[in-house]
This record gives C-alpha cells, sequence and structure tokens, in this order.
C-alpha cells in the first residue's frame, strides 16, 4: 500500500476512536492484487487475534472472490479511493476487466463509499456503460441497487501541519505535486511553461510527485530546459515536502481524472492558489465560493499564464479544514459503527 491510499489507512488507524488492524501489501502490482490478492487477504483476516467487526476493503482488491471466502457473516465495506472504469487508458489496454472486477466489488459489499461525489457519479455511469457493452442475454441492471447502499465519505487529510505561512515573494513559485504518469497531464503543464517563458514572465518551480515507470521524458525536459527556474525537485523526505509546500504559491492541476485530490488539499491547507479544472472532484474541493480558480478544460495554458499575471496582488486563503482528521475520523467511526450492527 503506498500514496494515497497508505495516508487514508495509517491516517484512520491512528485518529478513530476504535482499534483498527490495517492488512496491506506492498504498492506494486496492482493488476496482481486486482485479480488475485483475495486469498492472501481473507488468510490474514483468519488469522487476526480477534474476528473483525467490519471489514473495510481499499477498491483495489477482488472483493467479490474476498466475499466468498471470508463468508457472508462478516460485514464488508469497499472504500473506494478510484475506479478503473473511467480512468485514462493506454492505447494497449482497454481495462474492461478492471470495470468488471470493480462492478462486482461493488455488487459483493455491503456498503460502498466513495471519496467524492464526483466518483460515485462517473462510477454510476460506469456501471450503466459497463451493462450496455454486455451482450443482451447477460445484462443485469444493478445501478439503483449499487447506488442505494453508497455514499461520499471525504478522506481525511492530516493538516494540523500547516499552520500559517509566510509573506509571499516573487516570482510566484509554482508546484506540481502530482504522480509524472500520463493520466497527471505532464506534456500540458511542460507546453504550460513555455507558454509563459515566450510571454516574458517570471516564475520559479517546485517539480514534485514520483517519476512514471518508465521515467518522464516530460519530467526530464522540464528539469534541463528550466532548470534556472527550478528551486527544488523531488521525490521529498515528508518534512521536506511540506516546507517547499509552504514555500509555493501557485498549485496546478491539468490532470485527465481526480477522484479526490489529496495532494492538492494539502498544497491548499499551506496557503497555495489553486490554478485547476472545472471538473472531477476540483468543484466539490473548493466550494461555490471559490470557484473564481477553476479554469474551463483546454484552457490550463492561459489560466496559468493568468494567474501568474495576477499573482503579485492577489491573496489567497481556501478553507479545507473540513477534510482534516479531526472532522473526518468521526464520520467514518460513526458509519463504521452503523455498519458492524447491520
Amino acid at each position: 500500500m503506498g500514496g494515497s491510499h497508505a495516508a487514508w489507512a495509517s491516517g484512520l488507524s491512528r485518529h478513530s476512536r476504535h482499534q483498527i488492524d490495517v492488512v496491506s501489501l506492498p504498492d506494486r502490482g496492482w493488476r496482481w492484487r486486482l485479480r488475485a490478492s483475495a486469498p492472501w487477504f481473507a488468510r490474514q483476516i483468519e488469522a487476526l487475534p480477534e474476528t473483525p467487526d467490519v471489514v473495510l476493503v481499499s477498491g483495489l482488491t477482488d472483493v467479490a472472490s474476498l466475499r466468498g471466502l471470508i463468508g457472508r457473516e462478516l460485514p464488508l465495506v469497499l472504500y473506494m479511493h478510484e475506479s478503473q472504469a473511467p480512468y485514462p487508458r493506454s492505447s494497449d489496454d482497454d481495462g474492461v476487466e478492471a470495470a468488471v472486477r470493480n462492478w462486482t466489488a461493488m455488487l459483493a459489499a455491503d456498503q460502498v463509499w466513495f471519496n467524492s461525489a464526483y466518483h460515485q457519479r462517473v462510477a454510476m455511469e460506469a456501471v450503466s456503460h459497463l451493462n450496455d457493452a454486455m451482450p443482451q442475454e447477460q445484462r443485469v441492471h444493478t445501478r439503483d441497487a449499487i447506488r442505494a447502499k453508497s455514499r461520499v465519505v471525504y478522506p481525511g487529510v492530516h493538516l494540523s501541519w500547516t499552520g500559517a505561512r509566510g509573506s509571499r515573494t516573487t516570482p510566484p513559485v509554482i508546484l506540481w505535486p502530482h504522480r509524472w504518469e500520463h493520466d497527471k497531464n505532464p506534456k500540458v503543464f511542460e507546453s504550460a511553461l513555455d507558454r509563459l517563458v515566450v510571454k516574458g514572465l517570471d516564475f520559479a518551480l517546485v517539480l514534485a510527485g514520483a517519476d512514471g515507470t518508465p521515467p518522464s521524458s516530460h519530467r526530464k525536459s522540464i528539469l534541463v530546459r528550466h532548470a534556472d527556474r527550478v528551486v527544488a525537485a523531488g521525490p521529498f523526505e515528508l518534512s521536506d515536502y511540506r516546507q517547499w509546500l509552504h514555500r509555493s504559491d501557485l498549485v496546478v492541476s491539468c490532470t485527465a481524472h481526480e477522484f479526490f485530490g489529496l495532494a492538492v488539499v494539502e498544497a491548499l491547507a499551506a496557503g497555495c492558489m489553486p490554478v485547476l479544472p472545472n471538473d472531477f472532484s476540483y468543484p466539490e474541493v473548493l466550494g461555490d465560493d471559490n470557484a473564481a480558480f477553476l479554469y474551463e478544460p483546454g484552457t490550463f495554458g492561459s489560466a496559468l499564464e493568468t494567474a501568474v499575471k495576477e499573482f503579485p496582488g492577489r491573496s489567497v486563503t481556501i478553507d479545507v479544514t473540513r477534510f482534516d482528521w479531526s472532522h473526518a475520523a468521526p464520520l467514518f467511526d460513526r458509519y463504521l459503527e452503523a455498519s458492524a450492527h447491520r
């Protein structure tokens, strides 16, 4: 387990008032995990000193098989960090197998919790699209049944470290906090930086996020072509990363999808001004009062240009404290208790 999944699991176990045993596999081989991890997880559950009251499962597990192995007696809640069906695919991966496993997982679980309302909506749409793609004789209309047992439960984010930030300086420091993978659109980010140079605008860069596999050509190109503007490049230790969040001014995203956006929430809590698409989970994360910071699809370059130009005279504070574990943990506890007494 790694990334946002690990942060969620460790945060919940630390902040919940209940005893939570975290059972996890290393952060690699997600396709094999989705296909074949259920027997291993079932064995770990059986080996626990006490039978759990609830089994809370991450989305990257074959929940239908796990349900068969642990039986119907144990309440099983599926927490959907991400869905494979609407995930942008490379040309050699149609994602049908993953989409089917997501679907059967939602059917097998007693409850399905989504990390954003956006995610809940696109997952329901994906169920309908998958049903329409099936041969006529195999179609089973399950969307309403899954929707009825689902709810939105935002993941907790550890924000107590943020505190007050110092005064802003120029030029603005642009933060890229994302993985360097194709679905995050680093090519669009690189093009937008080139546009700023052509316009004669001054800026600095903090390039965070894990490199891709294979390594991202766009990250490499930015590091070479904008070397004099890069003030820091990850990966960082957690304490260093948080310091760079406090020293950054603009947090950007040109992603092709986002189910929640933990890295963006952390940057907002640290005082960064957002440049985010008016899509995915971002409108609900920012709220209606901050809709002006959302750009329309396809306009990231111009939106970043405007943000850099307006930065010197603009001060931004966006309240994301509702996502802190101090608020999220009591909700998780309440819902888990209700699940245990189904």
